[in-house]
Order: C-alpha cells, then structure tokens, then sequence
C-alpha cells in the first residue's frame, strides 16, 4: 500500500513536470507587426477571454513590447505575453504616455550660497590686494593689510569691488572711481560711472560717466577720453579688437562709430547704430535705408531696404526693391540680390523666386531646377525633388510632381497629392480618384472612396458619408461605418483612437473592440 502510493505520488510529480514543461516550452511571446498589431488569432482569443476591453499598439520604448489595455475601468500595460503588468508610466486618460519628471524641491528658503573662503593672505577676493576694506563709524575706507598705511580715508557710504584694487566710490548719492591705496581718478562727483570697456586687464579699462544728462568716457589713469557732452556712448559688444575697440557714441542726434581713442571707423553719421550679431553692426541713414558695417567699420552693405539676420538659417538676408540676397555672418555673399524670395534648405540647395515663381539653386548658384514652378521643396528622406504648379480651371487647385535631385522629371506634374509607399509603389490623387500606382505612373489599383486622407502611414477614407481607415495596401484596418473618425492619427500611432457613431462616441482599436466613450 505504501509502495502503491509512493509510485502514485512520483508519477503525479512526473506527469505535473511534463506540464509544466511544456507550458514552459509552448508559452511564446507574441509577436506585433511594425505598427504594433498583433494577427496572432491567439492573441485576439487571450484579450477576449482577459475582457480586455481596448488593446493599443505594442510599443518597443521599453526592453519588453507593451501595450495599453482598458481593464476594470482604468488603464494598465501587458506584455507581449498578455499579461498584466506593473505601471510604468504615468498617462493621462485618454492613455497618452508622458516621460517621468521628478521635482526637485528646495524648500521654503530656497538655495543657499556659499560665499568663497579667504585664501592664505586673507582676501576675500583672491586679488592679491595689499589693501582691505575698513569701516570706521559706518563709512568706507581701506588700509594696508600689513602696515595699518591707509589708502583710502573712511569717507564713502558704498564701496563695489571689482577687484585688483578697483574699487567703485558712492558718497552722498554720487559716483566715483579709486583704487585701494587712495588713488582717486574719477571724483565721486557724477551720476553714474560704469565700466564698459576692458580687454583683458583693469589697467585697459574705460569707465562711462554721466553728469547732468551727458555722457562722457575716461580711462583707468584719470584721462579724459570723451568729454561730457554727448546723448550715449556704448560698447559695440562682441566687436574685441584690441586698442581699436568700437564703440557707439551718439551727439546731435547722430551716431558714429568711433574708437576708444576717438578715431571715427565708419565713413559716416547715422541715425542709428545697433549690434546685429557677433562682429557686424548694423546702421540706418536719415532716409530709412540701412547697412551693415564690421568691427573695422568697413561697409559691408549700403542702402537697403532692409537687413534681418535668421538665426535658424544663419544667414543675413537683405532686401532693395524687392530683390533679395543672403550673406554669411563673415561677410561672404552666398547668394547674390536677384531674387524675390531665398530660402536656404540645407545640404547646398536653396529655394528661390524670380518673377513670381519658384526654383532651385546649388550652392554655386546654378539653376537646378528654374524659376516655372508655383512651389518647389527638396523631399531629403526620398532624395527627390517635390513641385506644384497652381491650375484655375475649372477653380483653382494645384497638381504635383517629382523631379530627381538634377532636375529631371520622375513624375509628373498631373496629381492633386502625391506620398511614397515604398520604393516602388506610390499613393497618388488624381481626378477626384485615389490609388496606388508604380513609378512609371501605371495604376496598380484604385481604391473605392469618396475621399482620403493620410494620418501616418495609414488612411483615413470616407465613402457614403461613412468614415474608417484603410492602410497604404487598402486594407480596410478600421470598417467605413462611422459618422466620423476624430483622431486618425492616433489610430496609427497608439493602435485606438475614438470615432463617432448614432451620435454616441466610442474608443476603438484595431481588434475590433469598441468602449462607450461616456465622457461624450
């Protein structure tokens, strides 16, 4: 009876073995085309079983395949096993995904900053400074570090450190400018005093003092460099040459370009004068026109209508009479001012305009495709040329073509839309009839709608007021019975999107699920 029972008990565990080895063995992932569609009708028998009421796209984001599921009233992830799992992500609920963002949180009082530890000689300021600041019944002074000597006397309500022995004076509500061992060069006499010129060390130091509404500039040694008695004078920032420094300085209501020596740059006086971009200023004339100069005040362009710098391009664009031209920010014309319209695409290619219609030039300015065309846009994905030539009969509408990267016809202009299926199959619209044809323009077939519209790569089509989707082999993916499809792209994309019908809105998905949107 023992023995029975002992054999009985292994051949239990044996057969439940085998049975779990074969789960083992046969329990395969299931596999998702590339748009994430599982055609497995395994998988289509799991998901009804599980009561799954949406099942999304298979999203490989993550080291395992997932999906989004509608269970039990909420939105959770199955692997491509089918299972439930952990969240990932947090999604909104229409079950959008949106990457995890931690706040940092530091507090009430914010950051603290932490001031710079003395050095071995016990400056703050790690300037080699002989001198340090004292403070004698709540005024300024300093004195030297190792003999008590005092530089400047303890008279001045403010100091500001710029270092090295700069030191910014304010007694009584105005400016000066001194050095720690008492050396006063601009009097604390003035409205303001700011140092806008330096390159390299304090000792090349311009400071821009202000007194009863005028502007003038002295160096760090006390000498006057520009008088008191004009509107402004300014840096020309990003213009560093050396001693021959720009700088903007307005009188009269005229502005010059000058150096810090008072050497006039520019030939002439100008209305205006502004910075543009690095090392290029721009001016205006009297009469509106404008131009470029450099640093060196060299002109680069006069008299035009305009002058804007595109900083997506990087390129300076400037317009005369309606004819435009683009230069580089080193001064260097890249295209020439013929053109209506310049546009640059990359890779060497520009658009442009010439008598209202659209062409193609090289980078040397050569004519790949000419000015006859109503738009022209380089397709850089397919390596092809895309035109458009705009037609008023019967009404206006436009009709596209293809051309190769030289110019040459590959399709022609004949065709309302115009997107590539693969490198052999084109979907095209023609005559209020859509299909697919090869690239010798040979219907391969028609498909039987009333409209269609492209949402990834996939369609939304419409016949009899009726709308689904249908993918670029004209599969029909969602059935045409639908008052409306509102968001076809999310179809393509997440594998449900929702749709209208009878008045009621639904989530659908690509196994033919369909969830009362209650929200609707």
């Amino acid at each position: 009876m023992n023995i029975l029972s002992k054999n009985t008990h292994i051949q239990f565990l044996l057969i439940l073995f085998c049975c779990c080895f074969s789960i083992a063995v046969t329990a395969q992932p299931f596999v998702a085309d590339k748009y994430g569609y599982v055609k497995d009708t395994a998988f289509h028998k799991l998901i009804k079983e599980r009561d799954y009421k949406i099942v999304g796209a298979f999203d490989s984001m993550y080291s395992n395949y997932v999906a989004q599921v509608y269970y039990m009233n909420e939105w959770r992830y199955i692997d491509n096993y089918g299972n439930l799992i952990a969240e990932i992500e947090e999604e909104d609920d229409y079950g959008d995904f949106y990457p995890e963002v931690r706040e940092i949180n530091i507090g009430d009082e914010g950051f603290d900053i932490v001031a710079v530890p003395p050095d071995e000689k016990g400056s703050s300021h790690r300037d080699n400074d002989e001198y340090e600041v004292v403070f004698v019944n709540g005024k300024s002074g300093t004195k030297h570090k190792k003999t008590g000597k005092i530089g400047l006397k303890p008279i001045y309500d403010i100091f500001t450190l710029y270092g090295n022995g700069l030191i910014g004076l304010r007694k009584d509500g105005k400016h000066g400018m001194a050095y720690s061992n008492g050396k006063v060069f601009i009097e604390p006499i003035h409205d303001e005093v700011i140092r806008i010129y330096s390159y390299g060390v304090y000792q090349n130091s311009a400071f821009r003092i202000k007194k009863e509404g005028k502007f003038g500039l002295v160096d760090s040694l006390g000498k006057v460099l520009f008088k008191t008695e004009y509107q402004m004078i300014a840096n020309a920032y990003d213009c560093n040459t050396g001693k021959q420094q720009p700088l903007l300085v307005k009188k009269d209501d005229k502005w010059k370009l000058v150096s810090i020596t008072n050497v006039q740059l520019a030939p002439g006086e100008y209305a205006d004068i502004k910075p543009l971009i690095i090392g290029l200023i721009k001016f205006t004339y009297p009469n509106n026109k404008v131009g470029l100069l450099n640093c060196k005040g060299e002109v680069l362009l006069d008299s035009q209508d305009k002058i804007t710098y595109d900083y997506y391009e990087g390129l300076i664009t400037f317009e005369k009479n309606r004819l435009i031209g683009k230069m580089k920010p080193d001064g260097s014309i890249k295209v020439k001012q013929r053109f209506e319209s310049i546009y640059d695409l990359g890779d060497g290619y520009t658009r442009v305009m010439q008598n209202g219609k659209y062409g193609l030039i090289n980078k040397n300015e050569e004519f790949i495709v000419p000015p006859m065309y109503d738009g022209v846009d380089v397709i850089k994905s397919w390596g092809l040329i895309a035109v458009e030539e705009r037609k008023t009969q019967p009404v206006l509408h436009s009709k596209h073509g293809l051309l190769d990267m030289k110019g040459k016809v590959v399709i022609n202009v004949l065709y309302d839309a115009l997107d590539k299926v693969s490198d052999s199959v084109l979907y095209f619209e023609k005559d209020n009839k859509f299909g697919l044809m090869g690239w010798d323009e040979k219907v391969i077939k028609y498909f039987e709608y009333d409209r269609v519209h492209r949402v990834g790569h996939f369609y939304t089509v419409s016949k009899n007021y009726r709308e689904g989707i249908i993918d670029v082999d004209g599969n029909v993916l969602l059935p045409v019975k639908y008052d409306y499809v509102k968001d076809g792209y999310d179809f393509y994309r997440r594998g449900y999107c929702r749709v209208k019908l009878n008045r009621q809105y639904y989530l659908v998905d690509r196994y033919g699920n369909e969830l009362k949107d209650e929200r609707y």
